[in-house]
């Protein structure tokens, strides 16, 4: 019984306000009589029903929703398209810079063989002058060999070096001893 008793009080007092307040209402003159107190209790306008304007902005919205994902959909594949091109340049840059660089070693080693065949030929002609230079009696191809016969100093240093010694030195004392030190110092110089 005492459990019943607590919902009938609260219950009752309910009742109780809402008479008070009703009372109220009507002593303000916010209604006029018992059927507008109806109206606002219970309206005829389903609350659920939204109004136009509000339908209107609510399909403005839906529509730029779906634009900003038609939007976004396209980024992504643009972003996607524009990453396949960079890894391909990124590709196409690292065989690029390959190539330029094998090419770059082949135009070495070329220049090298030149520089090599070049200095082959050079060599060869220097040993086939310290042949007839060798076979010469010494006055004559000291006198030949003297700067005034339109031979370089290097050029007449690389001669005198590929002759036998004792010949060397037999043509090299019939030159002027100052022109032959230098000769001397550059035959040191090409070892």
């Amino acid at each position: 019984m005492k459990f019943l008793l607590v919902p009938l009080l609260i219950i009752g007092m309910f009742i109780s306000f809402a008479a008070a307040l009703l009372a109220i209402l009507f002593i303000n003159g916010s209604f006029d009589n018992i059927d507008e107190l109806k109206a606002l209790i219970s309206p005829k306008v389903d609350s659920a029903q939204l109004s136009e304007e509000l339908l209107m902005r609510e399909d403005k919205l839906d529509s730029l929703f779906r634009q900003v994902e038609g939007y976004r959909v396209f980024y992504d594949e643009r972003l996607k398209i524009l990453r396949e091109k960079e890894d391909s340049l990124n590709v196409e840059r690292t065989r690029v810079l390959f190539k330029a660089d094998s090419l770059q070693k082949r135009m070495g080693a070329k220049a090298a063989g030149e520089d090599s065949a070049i200095q082959e030929l050079r060599d060869e002609n220097l040993a086939n002058l310290a042949k007839y230079y060798g076979a010469m009696k010494p006055a004559k191809a000291a006198e030949i060999l003297r700067a005034e016969a339109g031979l370089s100093k290097e050029m007449v240093a690389g001669i005198i070096s590929r002759l036998a010694p004792a010949k060397a030195g037999k043509i090299m004392g019939f030159m002027d001893p100052a022109y032959a030190a230098s000769i001397t110092e550059m035959m040191q110089n090409l070892q």
